[in-house]
């Protein structure tokens, strides 16, 4: 899922999905991909 598309479905402002997104990434939940794309682990 793109990044823009995460921001704009939550309501939340870019920092903070791009926070949650390191935490979930640290946590090995999620997995970054080019292009600022997310996927679940």
């Amino acid at each position: 899922m793109p990044f823009d598309l995460i921001v704009q479905q939550t309501g939340y402002s870019a920092g903070a999905v791009s926070s949650a997104l390191l935490q979930l990434e640290l946590m090995g939940l999620i997995s970054q991909l080019p292009g600022m794309r997310y996927q679940r682990c």
